[in-house]
């Protein structure tokens, strides 16, 4: 009777883990910090210095700009501005350039992949000076309140980064315009790239249309790259400010393979069959962009993900191993009664 009551309860509890994850959605990354949204309304944020936070939240957009407001436990109300995908999240506070928490689906760590937020090496065919103030690329970072802006006259049509990724470089998370807390409106003012497209010599050139928002956007690649590799990412279309014309990108991160992953995998199979990719430029809507599952409206966030914190197959799996134990020891314990 005791194997039976304690099976039942492990049954319970792995299917009241189960309907909890469908809608659950977990950005970590170290040192700790953890972002958790649940149902699409509650959130919990544990920060660098250990402190738990938890409350429900509602979604703003403001200038094309997304927030979140949280309504704590205890009452009180606090706003973030939040980047997103179904990867990668970053809160800021108010009056704070840096993140307040960052994190990194489990989704991505499932993949043996990991995010790089540095380059080996990134200039620009030309960069803004305002005031003294130089907007060059090394302004592509984490923090907000600054920007990469071209610095021709016009929008910036045909003007471009070259960038030496990190080692098995296999995609971008890119997030466009300049984007300010307490000024959102900015980022419609100043100009965003529209089109781009992402080459390296002798590997592949794509292009990409970008959705018009600051959330981040995943670009795939073909195939992996290296440090060795020049990318090229050209401006060929914007999206127009309504006051400046000048064309601004806000970050770029970098989504890597863990070599000793990629074997396992056989990853470098797939790299091989890549190779024979026809190099003309084909166009790509950001939509179609393998591994791709942006969320460009908040509004989105995080309603069913597929790439749950745990695997739905695994528990369906463990249901069912678990339900034939219960059916064996049902039948020897009837077996052994009518003995």
């Amino acid at each position: 009777m005791k194997i039976t009551s304690f099976l039942l309860i492990f049954i319970i509890s792995m299917l009241t883990v189960f309907s909890q994850s469908k809608n659950t959605l977990i950005y970590a990354d170290n040192p700790i910090t953890i972002i958790i949204f649940e149902n699409n309304e509650n959130i919990t944020i544990t920060s660098i210095d250990s402190t738990t936070i938890s409350g429900v939240f509602t979604n703003l957009i403001i200038n094309k700009v997304p927030y979140i407001r949280v309504t704590y436990n205890n009452n009180s109300i606090e706003t973030f501005l939040f980047l997103s995908n179904d990867t990668v999240c970053f809160l800021y506070k108010a009056n704070n350039q840096k993140p307040y928490v960052s994190g990194f689906s489990n989704s991505l760590y499932n993949r043996g992949e990991f995010i790089f937020d540095r380059p080996s090496n990134i200039r620009a065919s030309s960069s803004l000076v305002e005031n003294r103030l130089e907007h060059s690329p090394e302004k592509i970072n984490q923090n907000i309140e600054e920007a990469w802006a071209e610095g021709v006259p016009g929008y910036g049509i045909n003007e471009k980064l070259y960038i030496n990724p990190p080692m098995h470089c296999t995609g971008l998370y890119i997030s466009i315009g300049f984007i300010s807390f307490e000024r959102p409106f900015l980022y419609e003012e100043n100009s965003r790239p529209k089109k781009i497209s992402v080459s390296v010599e002798n590997k592949f050139s794509i292009i990409i249309e970008l959705e018009d928002t600051p959330n981040y956007q995943t670009i795939t690649f073909p195939q992996a790259i290296n440090t060795i590799d020049t990318m090229t990412i050209e401006i060929l279309d914007v999206y127009q400010g309504t006051k400046y014309q000048d064309t601004c990108i806000n970050n770029i991160l970098y989504d890597t393979i863990d070599i000793s992953e990629s074997i396992i995998n056989g990853y470098n199979n797939e790299v091989s069959t890549m190779n024979n990719y026809n190099e003309s430029s084909d166009v790509i809507n950001n939509h179609d962009v393998e591994n791709s599952k942006l969320k460009n409206n908040i509004n989105l966030l995080p309603e069913k993900q597929n790439n749950n914190i745990f695997n739905i197959k695994k528990y369906y799996l463990w249901l069912i191993l678990f339900l034939v134990i219960i059916s064996i020891y049902i039948i020897i314990k009837l077996k052994s009664k009518r003995n």
